[in-house]
């Protein structure tokens, strides 16, 4: 497909990010992102044209613009190689301190030359961050209008959250939160403690935050994870990288009469679901994609193009990207993703954060695990549907042991505030 001489190739991710080829046949990225009406539409033009003439070392480079039709343009990105902050993590765990002040100085440099020319970004987090093949971190999803723009969980100040509108305050706070999730190290609470604070008005603007990193250590690029170990990563997270751009299944729902009793016990050995049944890797990510910078002219298109526009999660996609990001947690022996998986209370919470404890203590690690959720109905204001563990490995004392895969059981999710607060076993009958 051909768009005012833009070639659309490969879709990226599950959003609405293609390959794409410029008039010149210059490989770019192109993003094609929702206007809701005509005032904002004016607004985005003027956000495109403040970037346009930013230069800034951590910030992608837009290259043009074209408008598609009245609710849609499509944004021409300069490629990139490389990876996304949130792989990486997901890789290795975590960062030394000198490349968490490369990130800190970098992308905190770039939120704050945002914030000069006027621009809100709206959804810092390790998904909207690539670190290049040269270890350098840049700011991407630069262009995205604020009306469309939720947050990455994880990231979102408590504010927005609560339904406010996006803010340099609560750039602020998701900057903050990126540097907190790059290292369980507790030296960086002190340095992040305003910036993380609940009232907007407590928190130092991102330069003054920008300015602490040197108080933790010299900055030094990214160092990039075996291809090994990324390929796995990549493999584990499948879900889209911004939580902003979630792709919504459309799902038939089943009326299903009841049956058999279904015993929730899975095999001892099998923990992952034993605990409580059972969890998936979430971490999401949009497909690698390799984004870069931007010039903009405004240009009627030639054609419309075939993406479909942005939808809001479905309860039970949402309930998936949990399970995910439980599997990532065990996986890496992460307790702060856990703390994104449950509500503070959950038994399931506290029964999986007291086995990462002992594995800590045992040195227990496991790899491979994938948690499968089907045949998924939202019943009774819960969610309900069976759930089973992959076959994964457990390393313990240097010696190695395959984890059989578990069957599939019966369980009942309950979510509050986009968390987990309940698992209970259910009947499921076969139709």
């Amino acid at each position: 497909m051909e768009i005012s001489g833009y070639q659309v190739l490969t879709q990226l991710s599950a959003g609405d990010v293609f390959e794409g080829r410029t008039p010149a046949g210059t490989a770019c990225v192109l993003a094609f992102v929702a206007v809701p009406s005509a005032e904002e539409a004016r607004a985005f033009q003027r956000r495109l044209g403040n970037l346009r003439t930013m230069h800034h070392a951590h910030i992608v480079t837009v290259i043009d613009v074209v408008v598609v039709d009245d609710e849609r343009v499509m944004v021409a990105y300069k490629a990139l190689s490389g990876t996304t902050l949130a792989t990486i993590l997901a890789a290795r765990g975590e960062l030394s301190g000198p490349e968490i002040a490369h990130i800190w100085d970098g992308v905190g440099s770039a939120v704050a030359a945002l914030h000069e020319r006027g621009i809100i970004h709206g959804d810092v987090s390790s998904e909207n961050v690539m670190i290049t093949a040269d270890g350098q971190a840049i700011l991407i999803d630069v262009c995205a209008p604020m009306s469309t723009e939720v947050g990455t969980e994880g990231f979102v100040a408590p504010e927005r959250m609560a339904g406010g509108p996006a803010s340099i305050a609560g750039d602020v706070y998701s900057v903050a939160a990126l540097i907190r999730a790059l290292s369980p190290v507790n030296c960086l609470t002190a340095l992040l403690n305003d910036a993380l604070h609940h009232d907007p008005t407590a928190r130092p603007s991102c330069r003054d935050l920008v300015a602490r990193h040197v108080e933790l250590a010299r900055p030094e690029p990214v160092s990039m994870p075996s291809d090994a170990s990324l390929a796995a990563a990549r493999i584990r997270r499948r879900l889209p990288a911004t939580e902003i751009k979630p792709r919504c299944r459309a799902r038939a729902r089943r009326s299903r009469s009841v049956v058999p009793k279904v015993t929730a016990i899975l095999a001892a050995g099998c923990v992952i679901l034993g605990g409580w049944f059972g969890g998936r890797a979430l971490m999401s990510e949009a497909a690698e994609g390799r984004i870069s910078h931007v010039d903009v002219t405004l240009a009627p298109a030639t054609q419309p193009a075939l993406p479909t526009k942005v939808e809001v999660v479905d309860p039970i996609s949402r309930l998936e990207a949990l399970l995910k990001l439980r599997d990532e947690a065990l996986m890496s022996g992460d307790q702060q993703l856990l703390e994104r998986v449950y509500t503070p209370e959950a038994p399931a919470f506290l029964t999986d954060r007291q086995t990462l404890r002992e594995w800590a203590k045992s040195k227990v690690r496991i790899a491979g695990l994938e948690t499968d959720f089907r045949e998924g109905l939202e019943v009774n204001n819960g969610i309900e549907g069976l759930v089973s563990a992959s076959a994964h490995s457990r390393l313990e004392d240097g010696k190695a042991a395959q984890v059989p895969a578990s069957e599939a059981v019966c369980m009942r999710f309950t979510i509050e505030a986009d968390r987990i607060s309940l698992i209970e076993a259910c009947e499921r009958a076969e139709s």
